[in-house]
């Protein structure tokens, strides 16, 4: 409608993802999204989703990868929160993030399941939607190595990367992942599923790995940074190392150099 009244302005967009089954959304899509005269969004994966639904776009979209703030590195694990959910000398693999069906969160209780070290335990941060069905299921499977600790604070999230050991993330589709960019700057391999945009978040093999949805190999990689300090240190020290290519400077150049091509 903008577009109608004012045609000699530019218009850029910043797309997260398409969204999947969502006929409205698709319907909007269709209508306007050749319409804009560039788009910027968050990951080669959502690039290629956008450019193979709407080829006219091809030649005027860019991506520019989310920064992590200062405030996420590396810190001692809160003695507090290690009380309050019973953690000392557990080996903690973090979830942060919504409870939503795409997040494939029941992944993780499949994992927990079939993990059989008592020291190995599953913290499940965040609410949404999914959360009551998660709460059933992890009493009807007697998952005592789950602990759902329902809404976190933003200005609490740093104490929870740093609380775990490891950060899992199982979505079966994400624009970007932030978190497990967030929880790799706070010096946490993160182990991540190999949809979406999720391989880009992670050097694999490095700062942690990219693993197919078979909960078998997320056991055995979970045991092996448990059970092999120098794996998981090494993995620790690289995942900072490799957080740093996700700046917002990078974020700004890039919205800058599109600026400037519209000007032009």
């Amino acid at each position: 409608v903008f577009k109608l009244f004012h045609p000699e302005v530019k218009l850029v967009a910043s797309y997260l993802h398409l969204e999947d089954g969502n006929w409205r959304f698709s319907i909007i899509d269709h209508l306007i999204i050749n319409k804009f005269d560039w788009i910027i969004t968050i990951s080669e994966f959502s690039k290629r989703e956008i450019v193979s639904k709407y080829p006219k776009i091809r030649n005027k979209i860019s991506v520019a990868y989310p920064g992590v703030g200062k405030e996420f590195q590396p810190g001692e694990k809160c003695l507090k929160l290690i009380h309050q959910y019973k953690l000392k000398n557990k080996f903690v693999c973090l979830y942060f993030g919504g409870l939503k069906k795409r997040k494939n969160l029941a992944f993780i209780l499949n994992v927990a399941k079939k993990t059989s070290d008592p020291e190995i335990v599953f913290v499940i941060c965040g609410s949404g939607v999914e959360e009551k069905i998660l709460r059933r299921q992890v009493k009807r499977l007697n998952l005592e190595n789950v602990i759902l600790t329902g809404f976190i604070p933003e200005t609490e999230k740093v104490k929870f990367y740093n609380l775990a050991d490891i950060f899992v993330l199982p979505s079966l589709k994400e624009g970007f992942g932030m978190t497990s960019v967030e929880a790799q700057a706070c010096g946490k391999p993160a182990i991540v599923s190999d949809k979406g945009s999720l391989p880009e978040t992670v050097n694999n093999g490095k700062s942690g790995y990219v693993i197919g949805l078979n909960p078998i190999k997320w056991t055995k990689k979970i045991s092996e940074l448990k059970n092999n300090s120098k794996l998981k240190s090494g993995m620790s020290k690289e995942a900072v190392v490799f957080s740093k290519n996700f700046d917002w400077n990078k974020n700004a150049n890039e919205h800058l150099r599109v600026f400037k091509i519209l000007e032009d």
